[in-house]
């Protein structure tokens, strides 16, 4: 991903980090996380492994002034009316953008104003950047194989073309970054029957009543912190 720096954003507010409202800062986006420079020098980072969310909104560009109208006795003064009106208007018109950015974090909470760009641009701006954040979320990368096993089981999948895209979601996923799954043959992942749960460690589906997970290893019995999370 390009570094991708937000200037003139301003701080509308939050929670957790040493930053005031009001506050003028430089928001930049890279590979693994999101830099916020403030006006005075100081900065501090937010990982991308901390963020749970980054939502853009805002009414994007608002017009104001103008609303001069034309007119005057007659076909002449009704001409120069016009013609005054159009240049008053586009001498007061001024217009303003207004995007907001908000990031959730493990931590808490920042927001922005930003006027460089509209909501829709920013969101297409930032593309590769939601694209890493689903990348480091395993419950993600389970539900698209979900998906791709249920298309399997309904025939709309042939069991090349799962093995296929079921590797090229693995390939994505581990040049992301995350762990890939302990076997590609997905052949041979276990058949859970009965009650299905999440693995809460690593996001994988697992048998409700199972001790341990396939993939990551974690431990469920009685004595072990991790719980199996029902579907």
């Amino acid at each position: 991903m390009q570094d991708l720096p937000l200037q003139n954003c301003a701080y509308l507010g939050g929670c957790n980090y040493p930053i005031a409202a009001g506050d003028a800062v430089t928001i930049i986006f890279r590979d693994s996380d999101a830099l916020i420079k403030l006006a005075d020098g100081s900065s501090f980072i937010v990982p991308n492994v901390e963020i749970s969310s980054v939502d853009i909104s805002g009414p994007g560009a608002i017009s104001t002034g103008g609303g001069f109208v034309g007119g005057g006795f007659g076909a002449a003064g009704a001409i120069e009316g016009i013609a005054v009106a159009t240049v008053l208007n586009a001498l007061t018109t001024k217009s303003k953008i207004h995007t907001f950015i908000s990031i959730t974090t493990n931590i808490g909470e920042i927001h922005f104003h930003y006027g460089g760009m509209e909501p829709n641009a920013l969101r297409i701006a930032l593309a590769p950047l939601f694209a890493a954040l689903r990348m480091l979320n395993p419950v993600w990368r389970e539900q698209r194989l979900d998906i791709l096993r249920l298309a399997q089981t309904k025939g709309l999948l042939s069991d090349s073309e799962f093995t296929r895209l079921s590797l090229r979601l693995d390939k994505y996923t581990r040049e992301e970054g995350l762990p890939p799954p302990v076997s590609s043959d997905f052949s041979k992942l276990p058949k859970i029957v009965g009650p299905k749960g999440r693995c809460p460690n690593c996001g994988a589906t697992v048998a409700l009543n199972a001790e341990e997970c396939f993939s990551c290893k974690a431990m469920f019995e009685s004595h072990s912190a991790w719980r199996v999370i029902p579907l």
